[in-house]
């Protein structure tokens, strides 16, 4: 199996303050707040293509911000004459795409959270193996997770 990035690209950013942000002391620290990250793969029914999104995000409700992050890697793939598809491939690419996309999520989430009343949120390194979830298709995903 020949694997290739196709593109790297921003799927969503949002970004809020919660609650009465300006009534705090200028002087105020926020304490540090839990980011979700998941990661998700699609598969194009094919075999050709697939698409890993990750997603940070606020995760609990006593934060000074909230936010969501999406960036997906797109992958083309390609059999092999000879070859045989690893296994595990499903979980190679949520790992490589988790990791390919995790730079640009990082950025993105300190770049937003810096522009806001507390300070910038920074994510710590991850370890993509501890938070792959299971494979979904993209018939899936659409179902799963409309657009609004």
């Amino acid at each position: 199996m020949i694997l290739s990035i196709a593109q790297i690209i921003l799927e969503e950013a949002r970004f809020g303050h919660v609650g009465n942000f300006l009534a705090q002391p200028p002087t105020e620290v926020a304490a540090p707040s839990p980011v979700e990250l998941r990661v998700e793969l699609l598969k194009a029914p094919d075999g050709k293509s697939a698409v890993v999104r990750l997603r940070a995000g606020s995760g609990a409700s006593e934060v000074p911000y909230s936010f969501s992050i999406s960036y997906l890697v797109i992958f083309g793939m390609e059999e092999q004459e000879g070859v045989p598809t690893p296994a595990d491939l499903d979980h190679r690419l949520l790992i490589t795409g988790g990791t390919m996309a995790f730079p640009f999520v990082r950025e993105c989430v300190a770049n937003l959270t810096s522009r806001g009343r507390f300070g910038p949120s920074w994510l710590a390194p991850t370890d993509f193996n501890q938070i792959a979830l299971p494979v979904t298709s993209a018939a899936q995903a659409q179902t799963e997770s409309p657009r609004s």
